[in-house]
């Protein structure tokens, strides 16, 4: 493992001052939220799309009738069935009984739609379901690229997901030979399931390209981060007090981690009365069978990405209160976020909070600055947070 690199982090305040007068506040790339000073915050317009309302499934789930009579011979495009519970369909075809002996085809394509509790598309919640399902399968998966915004194959079965819309295509071919054992041809079923899936996901709108199957072992991974062994050394104390939390105590936690499998940990300094707190956790992500550190690091930061701006994390109650900022000057991504919230234990407790994200390479980072509102807004909270953020890019670039 090696130190983290330096020149991650640099000030683009003058910068962002010179664009901002020269394309104005509202076409500028970048702004600033802030004093002025170095705790200013550069806010950069959000660079990720809003998901779309889903019309709904194409017909027969996007599969064509050419495609149904290649793959599933004898079967009619007519005789699919279609299964609708809420936003999940589903559509099959099988071999007629007629034509049962040596040879069974299967062929079954579902669509779903992940919404949060507001009945609004969630993209940080398909995301889950869609990790859920390569866990509860037990194929080895390998990235496919140039279908969706992620797309997984392993043998008759794809994966993937646009948006907060997750489609899986389930093709099946059983063959028995004279001693009638099952025979799987692996090359049949995958090169079957994902035609299958390029001509659903142009039925659902989306541009195919030439798509490439990659796995883990041929994509680069570099150097790997390592993630501090004291997390509660990583920010001074003096940047806490600026913030407006004397810390009175800390508590540590060293098997912390964002994502199962990485190592790291976590501190929470508290103020003299415990109703202000820092929270600091830092996740090193190591190799995957099936992805690369960096890859499953940028995955789980564009899940917590759009959980934060879907206000996944706050109760129903405030979650208009929720001001979502994509950042630039930290790591390799980074978002900020800031709104007020009762707490879980007493609703009537409501706090203002500012929340801070960023990757670089490998390692996650977040950082949360809580206090009650009648003490701290939650713009100030968040400028609080941001200014944590970057003392401890700073003490890690040292480190």
């Amino acid at each position: 493992m090696k130190a983290w690199p330096r020149a991650r982090v640099r000030g683009l305040l003058i910068f962002a001052i010179v664009v901002g007068t020269l394309l104005g506040a509202g076409a500028g790339s970048f702004l600033l939220w802030g004093s002025g000073d170095d705790s200013a915050v550069p806010l950069m317009r959000d660079p990720l799309p809003k998901p779309s309302r889903w019309a709904g499934p194409p017909a027969s789930c996007g599969v064509s009738p050419e495609t149904i009579r290649e793959l599933v011979p004898g079967a009619e495009p007519g005789e699919q069935r279609v299964r609708e519970t809420a936003r999940f369909f589903l559509c099959s075809w099988s071999t007629p009984s007629s034509l049962y002996g040596k040879r069974r085809v299967t062929l079954r394509v579902s669509l779903s739609e992940e919404q949060s509790s507001d009945k609004k598309p969630s993209v940080s919640d398909a995301m889950g379901f869609f990790e859920t399902m390569q866990n509860n399968h037990a194929s080895q998966w390998r990235d496919v690229v140039g279908l969706a915004d992620e797309a997984v194959v392993g043998g008759g079965t794809v994966l993937f997901r646009t948006e907060a819309v997750i489609a899986e295509v389930e093709y099946e071919v059983r063959l028995w030979d004279q001693e009638l054992k099952l025979i799987d041809d692996e090359h049949v079923l995958t090169d079957g399931a994902l035609k299958v899936a390029a001509g659903v996901a142009r039925a659902l709108g989306l541009e195919v390209g030439k798509l490439s199957v990659v796995t883990a072992a041929n994509q680069s991974t570099g150097d790997l981060l390592s993630a501090p062994e004291d997390i509660c050394a990583t920010v001074s104390e003096d940047v806490l007090v600026s913030t407006g939390v004397t810390p009175a105590a800390s508590m540590p936690l060293t098997r912390f981690a964002y994502v199962e499998g990485a190592a790291g940990g976590s501190c929470t300094w508290y103020d003299t009365d415990y109703t202000r707190s820092v929270h600091v956790a830092v996740s090193a992500v190591p190799d995957g069978a099936s992805a690369t550190a960096e890859r499953k690091a940028a995955r789980h930061y564009l899940m917590e990405y759009h959980r934060a701006r879907e206000g996944a994390m706050i109760l129903d109650e405030h979650r208009g209160s929720l001001r979502f900022h994509a950042l630039r000057g930290l790591g390799d991504e980074a978002f900020a976020c800031a709104y007020v919230d009762g707490r879980r234990s007493d609703r009537s407790k409501v706090e203002a909070y500012g929340v801070v994200w960023f990757r670089v390479h490998n390692l996650l980072v977040r950082v949360e600055h809580r206090a009650p509102t009648g003490e701290l807004t939650e713009e100030s909270a968040l400028t609080a947070a941001y200014k944590i953020a970057k003392d401890l890019a700073g003490s890690l670039e040292t480190a």
